[in-house]
């Protein structure tokens, strides 16, 4: 078992589209934003005394995290007409979110399961399932998938790479109009690991 704390400070900035505006001006946002998350992490050997075992990982996150509504808004482009004549104009474009910077303190879940089984006398391939949440946000995009990994023979707590598939939105908590399986993405993933000795 492991057992430690990742505390994090980023600086960053959000570009909105204020829509109250007649002229549509983007509002460059730059924000200060923290957070303290506690990992917990499992492994366990499944094998009968010999160190040819199959692998049981599990591992759970979280903690307190200061959010925004960014990822909540709609994306809109403003095109702005510099010049024009004979038949022809220069435009510039800014890209920005319709709405306004909105806090929020979450409660970040995480919770991770894979499993390294002993195939051919060998750990080479394992599965995996997740699932994200965030408890005290407005809009809770729940995430859960599966997948399927190719781990380090060597030590099979390291992964060398995989492929998942992530379902988003599990309780129709946007108002989304689109059906269970176009909430869904298949994505490539390398370089982790499920367990820290």
């Amino acid at each position: 078992m492991n057992l430690f704390l990742r505390p994090e400070l980023s600086y960053n900035s959000y570009s909105y589209i204020d829509p109250m505006l007649s002229n549509f001006l983007i509002n460059n946002e730059k924000k200060w934003e923290s957070s303290l998350m506690v990992n917990l992490n499992f492994q366990f050997n499944l094998g009968i005394k010999s160190k040819k075992s199959s692998y049981l990982f599990v591992a759970l996150q979280s903690g307190w995290k200061e959010k925004n509504n960014y990822d909540d808004l709609d994306e809109q482009t403003i095109n702005t007409v510099l010049f024009q004549g004979a038949g022809k104009s220069i435009e510039s474009s800014e890209t920005g979110k319709i709405g306004k910077y909105e806090k929020e303190n979450i409660l970040p879940i995480n919770f991770d399961i894979g499993f390294t089984p002993r195939l051919f006398d060998q750990n080479y391939f394992g599965f995996n399932a997740f699932l994200r949440t965030e408890a005290y946000k407005k809009v809770n995009n729940t995430r859960m998938g599966f997948g399927l990994y190719v781990a380090n023979e060597k030590n099979p707590s390291k992964i060398t790479g995989g492929l998942g598939w992530q379902f988003n939105d599990v309780f129709l908590k946007t108002n989304t109009t689109k059906g269970f399986v176009e909430r869904s993405s298949i994505f490539l993933y390398a370089g982790f690991a499920l367990s820290k000795k």
